[in-house]
């Protein structure tokens, strides 16, 4: 019988790690013989958002996904708590909590900012820095602020987390009939952990405070820009080939990607056809793509820190 990846989807162990910087954060490890990659989701996302990529890899690394603070099952503390810097620091308190000196670190979409922090903060900690459609954002005079953005693009995602469903059905039927949304495996195992219990139902575990108040440090802070400029290991940018949904723009697409050769020349970038923002990581055929592009790179990095040893 031949084993099939998508039996996979969930992690081999889950944990609370109580971190130096006083918050408790959920991880999923999925065990592998190869290097370490350390993932940070994005704005409303949890660890599972890395899953269908985890178990495609089959154990070619072991993969540590956060639930950055504000969501999950992680700890939820109070406005004034949130922004990259601080998800940076928690996710090198979790490397340090478990034991991981150095690893590849990477994040899906606002994940690849946090990241993007981590590897300037710990240069030493960072063999790589694997961005997934994030991490390169173009600051341009006349965009609307960011509370006018986030009302723009994101306001039925932060909708959501408001909404109580009676069900894993009445949410999984909500999902599938957003344009952004592609129902399969992978989303389903991402959806099922999403849920947590409150009174009259289930509901969304990430906080609407910590989604908003991280989107206005992307948005308004000029280190968001700024910091790739500082990165100094090798970078693997994964891009989806359409934008939110399909037929919009790419989040990763011809201007943030010319942005980012000029900032880091040795850049590799992997264009991922027929995928958008999130069909990327939690699509059969996104996931399976990732995982090339991530294990060819995490085999290359891993060897030359081998050989600079």
């Amino acid at each position: 019988m031949t084993d099939n990846w998508l039996d996979h989807l969930q992690p081999s162990l889950t944990d609370v790690v109580p971190t130096s910087t006083g918050q408790h954060i959920a991880v999923a490890v999925w065990p592998g013989s190869g290097p370490t990659f350390v993932f940070a989701p994005g704005l409303t996302s949890n660890n599972r958002n890395i899953a269908g990529v985890a178990a495609a890899l089959k154990g070619a690394a072991t993969v540590v996904a956060l639930d950055l603070r504000g969501r999950g099952n992680s700890s939820k503390p109070p406005a004034g708590s949130y922004g990259m810097q601080a998800h940076a620091q928690d996710v090198l308190a979790v490397m340090d909590a478990l034991g991981i000196e150095q690893a590849v670190v990477g994040g899906h979409s606002m994940g690849a900012y946090v990241t993007t922090a981590v590897a300037v903060a710990a240069p030493e900690r960072c063999l790589g820095l694997a961005m997934i459609d994030g991490g390169v954002l173009l600051s341009a005079p006349g965009l609307p602020d960011a509370d006018t953005l986030l009302e723009l693009t994101l306001k039925p995602v932060l909708d959501r987390l408001d909404e109580t469903f009676p069900s894993i059905d009445a949410y999984r039927d909500h999902l599938a009939a957003s344009p952004y949304f592609e129902l399969g495996p992978i989303a389903e195992e991402y959806l099922r952990y999403d849920l947590g219990l409150v009174a009259g139902g289930l509901r969304p575990k990430c906080a609407r405070t910590a989604a908003v108040e991280d989107w206005r440090d992307l948005i308004d802070n000029p280190l968001t820009v700024s910091r790739l400029s500082e990165v100094r290991c090798p970078v693997l940018a994964v891009a989806a080939e359409e934008g939110i949904g399909h037929g919009q723009p790419a989040v990763l697409g011809a201007p943030q990607l010319v942005r980012l050769h000029e900032l880091l020349p040795e850049a590799e970038v992997v264009s991922v056809p027929s995928t958008t923002h999130h069909s990327i990581t939690l699509s059969d055929d996104g996931a399976l793509a990732t995982s090339r592009a991530l294990s060819d790179f995490l085999a290359r990095v891993s060897s030359a820190a081998v050989g600079a040893g």
